[in-house]
């Protein structure tokens, strides 16, 4: 393969730097350091870490600085290096992609959020989806809730033989979509407006092989249905946190009545109940009528 190294001047390198944050206005002064900074403000982030991994950053500070001072460093090197990342703005994880670190991906519409969290003072982390716009982190799904993962740069998300995983750092899976699919080059998983992570082969259809929806953890979003699957036994249910620092699975649960399923039933440790809405009458529930306004 040939060398794609080339001899750039300030403003090749400022045209570069529109680029790769989109249209950014940026006076080309001071340090790789103070740019990176600056760059950083210009589109709302406190760090640009939060979107590229350390070594990345370090890959793209010494090709910039080589510019700069007459070295010839490969572009094509940077490139290879960075093409397997999420970059900036994007809403999905494609199949030569992973998510790792301080990476998120973010809906089309800057609703909502999902990448790496550590719940208050855990030491864990977690996959979660969160409020983009809120400005205190407010978060609606956790894919491995009963399974963290200590370091968030070691560990990563990925499509991998037709589900999407997400590895610790000894590369163990530790939480998967579950699917019997066959694998396929074009799989991705989207991160929808609505708040709905959804893995699609954007080949074939755009209808979901899977879709968070269908396993909601403590909130119900507009779309998610609460529903019990009558063939399997199975539920569709909603699962209180531990506690505020531990999103496993606690002890409050709301579900559909299994001996009258037009009714919603809150469950304690999956046995007792205390509370339940009553029938659905098409408009309202008789006993919480209340509840039928926001349905």
């Amino acid at each position: 393969m040939a060398d794609l190294s080339f001899q750039a001047s300030t403003k090749d390198l400022f045209a570069f730097f529109q680029f790769v944050w989109h249209g950014s206005n940026l006076p080309w002064e001071g340090s790789v350091e103070k740019l990176l900074h600056l760059a950083a403000v210009k589109n709302g982030f406190s760090s640009v870490l939060t979107s590229w991994s350390l070594d990345n950053l370090i890959l793209l500070q010494q090709w910039i600085l080589a510019k700069i001072h007459g070295g010839s460093y490969s572009l094509c090197s940077l490139c290879v290096s960075l093409s397997g990342y999420i970059f900036l703005g994007a809403d999905r994880i494609s199949a030569n992609q992973s998510l790792s670190g301080d990476h998120t991906i973010v809906s089309a519409g800057g609703v909502f959020a999902l990448g790496f969290f550590k719940p208050g003072k855990s030491s864990n982390y977690y996959v979660g989806m969160w409020y983009k716009k809120v400005s205190r982190q407010t978060t609606v799904w956790v894919a491995n809730r009963e399974k963290p993962v200590t370091d968030k740069y070691s560990s990563e998300l990925r499509i991998s033989l037709g589900n999407l995983v997400l590895f610790d750092g000894s590369k163990i899976p530790v939480w998967s979509t579950n699917l019997s699919t066959a694998a396929s080059n074009s799989m991705e998983a989207v991160l929808l407006d609505e708040g709905n992570l959804v893995l699609r082969d954007g080949s074939s259809s755009s209808e979901p092989l899977w879709q968070s929806f269908d396993h909601p953890t403590d909130t119900w979003l507009p779309g998610v249905k609460i529903r019990l699957n009558k063939v399997t036994g199975e539920y569709t249910r909603l699962v209180s946190w531990k506690n505020i620092e531990d999103p496993a699975p606690g002890p409050f649960s709301l579900q559909l009545d299994l001996n009258e399923t037009s009714q919603f039933i809150a469950l304690f440790n999956m046995s007792r109940q205390y509370w339940k809405s009553g029938r659905w009458n098409g408009e309202l529930f008789d006993v919480d009528p209340e509840m039928g306004m926001n349905i």
